[in-house]
């Protein structure tokens, strides 16, 4: 089962990246916010926004771009993973 996991969290990282290139941007951070709910440490997320980034660049002084907003996501993310699993004996939904 294990083994399973980690070849479907690779192929499905490997989708996620290859969407940096054909899909539109949004539509690529919405399914890489998705799997990180999904999967734990999910950092292919900042990886492809960190692509988005380098490819489309964030315009304006302002921005933090798209790698900003999913570094913060995925620790956000994480943050609530173990303060579930605290509340709940151990045990993450």
């Amino acid at each position: 089962m294990i083994r399973s996991l980690e070849k479907q969290r690779v192929l499905i990282g490997v989708l996620l990246l290859v969407s940096v290139f054909v899909l539109p941007s949004l539509f690529t951070m919405f399914l890489g916010a998705i799997m990180s709910l999904r999967y734990a440490r999910y950092f292919e997320f900042p990886i492809a926004s960190l692509l988005i980034d380098a490819l489309y660049g964030p315009t304006g002084h302002a921005t933090i771009g798209l790698f900003g907003f999913a570094l913060v996501y995925i620790l956000i993310v994480d943050y609530v993973r173990i303060r579930i699993r605290m509340r709940d004996n151990r045990k993450l939904y």
